[in-house]
């Protein structure tokens, strides 16, 4: 209770100093500073949005240069902080190293495995590095393992906040062949080999798992479908249903599957992971290969194929596991539609990016540094959109001058310079009682302690208003006292 008083204490000193009725000896007002230009827009690789607000994606460092950052969004995609982990800073700015694997499983879990670089002896295998966070990107724990000596890990795959598997691939000379298969129980702390059945002729390789007894490894056409049932130990060919292609998408034991036979495109669904499967009609008109997402066992989205430089003029919804489809007219008119992908959160709320798609291309298109940093927001299923840019986030210590108690200004908030100096004689303090409250309550605090600064910059507030200025103090200190651990 002492610790967290100590922290109550410190806010409410940020809170006083945001009031106007504070006299000037005991703590001089901030000076507002003229808002500073916005930061240039970023480079986005892949975003995976987790949720309407929250996303996690690669970003460039310099255009056309193997160098990237981990950054995280919380404000729909319009503003990306960086939270790469520490170790894994070096190795992605090295020019050996293999294209980064990420998974966003929430806004909370994330794991990121990094191979290759800088590493001159492969006799034993090359080293894989996995970084694994479950508090949003503020602390993150690292596993080592060794993969293949001529490959490097493909694809990562969690059913839960601990069960997961990483999936690596080789590429002696030619197409991608499987390498080497690991799993965790422990949220990817420690690893353990599997697969040692996987044929090594599987080529172009893609991992699903169901639960954490049921996955399936497709190979290339006319390699195998593979199914375990025992955790990932044993691997045995799952006859496909006639003419499926790739791996199933599965949401508990419900899968579906597209196939292609001669006749036309249809949809396979399975209601017991895999072991039966009944065909579904897909709406007519969708192209020879169109993008096929279920985001439950009843939702499913399909995105029709078109030709290059097309937009897509309609997408079809299924909310019945696909016995009955409905249109919906698109309202995305982008320039160079050939470049989008996809990501849906919802039926109802996608994000549509250009990402490093656009540096694909040979030569790339004239604006393509520019559509690199656009993303695209809809909530009504695409009938409208909102173009975004996306940008670094701006610490508010880049638009105003704040004064602490003793009257000394900064351009960096007190309470952030006492967090991040170790040797602070009050910085053991405050950090012990923030860890003391949850993650929201403090995330809530820290929000309206912004608020109280921003009022002293033309965000908020009035210098007279403060009615407001007391109001949002009294939230942020409430806000430290749990329900839970009120004494």
């Amino acid at each position: 209770m002492r610790i967290r008083t100590a922290a109550i204490a410190l806010l409410a000193a940020v809170a006083v100093a945001g009031c106007s009725e504070v006299q000037p000896r005991a703590v001089p007002a901030p000076v507002a500073v003229a808002a500073s230009t916005p930061p240039p827009p970023i480079w986005l690789e892949t975003p995976q949005m987790t949720s309407p607000a929250t996303g996690w994606t690669l970003r460039w460092i310099k255009w056309g240069i193997n160098a990237s950052e981990l950054v995280r969004t919380t404000d729909g995609g319009r503003t990306w902080t960086d939270v790469t982990p520490p170790a894994a800073a070096a190795l992605l700015s090295l020019p050996d190293a293999l294209a980064p694997v990420l998974l966003a499983r929430d806004g909370q879990h994330a794991w990121l495995a990094l191979c290759c670089a800088g590493q001159t002896d492969a006799s034993a295998g090359m080293v894989t590095e996995v970084f694994s966070t479950s508090d949003g990107g503020r602390t993150w724990t690292e596993s080592e393992l060794r993969g293949p000596a001529d490959g490097g890990p493909a694809s990562l795959s969690f059913t839960g906040p601990d069960n997961g598997w990483l999936l690596f691939t080789m590429d002696p000379a030619g197409p991608a062949r499987f390498g080497q298969l690991y799993r965790t129980d422990d949220g990817g702390r420690h690893w353990t080999l599997l697969a040692a059945d996987v044929p090594a002729s599987c080529d172009d390789p893609s991992l699903t798992v169901a639960t954490t007894s049921t996955a399936w490894i497709a190979c290339e056409p006319p390699g195998p479908l593979l199914v375990s049932r025992d955790g990932g130990t044993h691997w045995a060919p799952q006859p496909p249903p006639r003419s499926a292609r790739g791996v199933p998408q599965v949401t508990g034991p419900t899968g579906f599957m597209t196939a292609r036979p001669a006749c036309g495109l249809y949809l396979l669904v399975t209601h017991d992971l895999g072991r039966t499967w009944r065909r579904v009609q897909l709406p007519s008109g969708i192209g020879s290969s169109p993008d096929v997402r279920f985001l439950s066992a009843a939702d499913g989205i399909v995105m029709p194929g078109v030709s290059l430089g097309s937009p897509v003029p309609v997408v079809y919804l299924t909310v019945n596991g696909g016995r009955t489809w409905t249109a919906v007219p698109q309202g995305l008119h982008a320039t160079h539609p050939e470049l989008l992908g996809y990501d849906f959160v919802s039926m109802r709320i996608w994000f549509a990016w250009y990402g490093n798609q656009a540096g694909a291309l040979s030569p790339p298109p004239a604006p393509a540094q520019a559509l690199a940093s656009t993303i695209y927001q809809t909530d009504n299923s695409g009938r409208t959109w909102t173009a975004i840019t996306a940008r670094d986030l701006v610490p508010l210590s880049g638009r105003a001058i704040f004064s602490d108690w003793h009257g000394v200004l900064s351009r960096v908030p007190f309470w952030t310079s006492i967090r991040l100096g170790a040797i602070h004689p009050l910085h053991a303090q405050l950090e012990a009682g923030i860890a003391g409250v949850s993650d929201s309550a403090r995330n809530v605090t820290l929000s309206a302690t912004n608020r109280l600064a921003d009022s002293r910059i033309g965000n908020g507030p009035s210098r007279g208003d403060t009615s407001k200025c007391r109001a949002t103090a009294s939230s942020a200190l409430s806000s430290l006292e749990p329900s839970s651990s009120r004494m």
